[in-house]
């Protein structure tokens, strides 16, 4: 079943990290450019659940569909229907990494469309996601509502290779999430001081599932964490 958002984007990065190790563009060219190319035009032009870019140049998407998925009772515990905050550094990502490819494959015509793309997306997102007060990103945004639960989603968007945020905005995530909810093996799911906040995973299955993220730390989150303190700090 396709309900997820962000797996697709995530290849992208795989994609940009293979190259990195291997520099093996022409295996990226005559195997996995042609799905590149028709996974973001599926974006585009919008597909199941929901998921689509909206006016702004973001992705839209229905709820439990980020990898923070448990359900209760057959409801979402953390829904994040709209617009979730590490699904448009992914996708800002993703087309940062076909408007490289594309120059490099020659083609100007492509390179052009992704570049404004993407320079849409991240004028879009630094408008709707950061508040300077704050000093962190909103974890969802939908129409004019904004989640402002401190969550570690947005290290994502500092950990990227392409990032849409400056150093200075960078290093508050990275100094917010590091005080707030680093927790000695990754990084919790919430602030402890969240209304949602379940420090323990315990309990029948239910009692399990919303402790899942909201509270307890996950150990995978660390790379980014660590990637993103490395960027910001030498």
């Amino acid at each position: 079943d396709y309900n997820t958002t962000d797996a697709s984007l995530w290849y992208f990065n795989a994609v940009l990290q293979f190259l990195k190790y291997t520099g093996d563009f022409e295996f990226v060219r005559q195997d996995l450019w042609d799905t590149l190319q028709s996974i973001i035009e599926h974006y585009i032009k919008g597909t199941a659940y929901g998921i689509h870019i909206d006016n702004d140049g973001l992705v839209a998407h229905g709820p439990q569909l980020t990898w923070m998925d448990a359900i209760v009772d057959n409801q979402p515990v953390t829904p994040r229907e709209g617009k979730a905050v590490e699904i448009q550094a992914l996708w800002y990502n993703a087309l940062k990494t076909m408007e490289f490819l594309a120059k490099h494959f020659n083609q100007s015509a492509d390179a052009e469309k992704y570049a404004l793309m993407a320079e849409k997306a991240k004028k879009s997102f630094v408008e709707r996601f950061w508040d300077g007060e704050r000093g962190y990103l909103a974890d969802v945004v939908k129409g004019d509502s904004k989640d402002w639960s401190l969550r570690p989603n947005q290290i994502i968007a500092t950990a990227l290779d392409f990032c849409m945020l400056d150093k200075e905005k960078s290093k508050s995530i990275v100094d917010i999430v590091w005080k707030k909810l680093w927790g000695k093996y990754g990084c919790r799911t919430v602030d402890t001081l969240a209304p949602l906040y379940i420090g323990r995973y315990e309990g029948d299955w239910s009692q399990r599932n919303r402790a899942y993220h909201n509270g307890i730390v996950w150990a995978w989150l660390t790379g980014p964490f660590v990637t993103s303190f490395l960027k910001v700090y030498g």
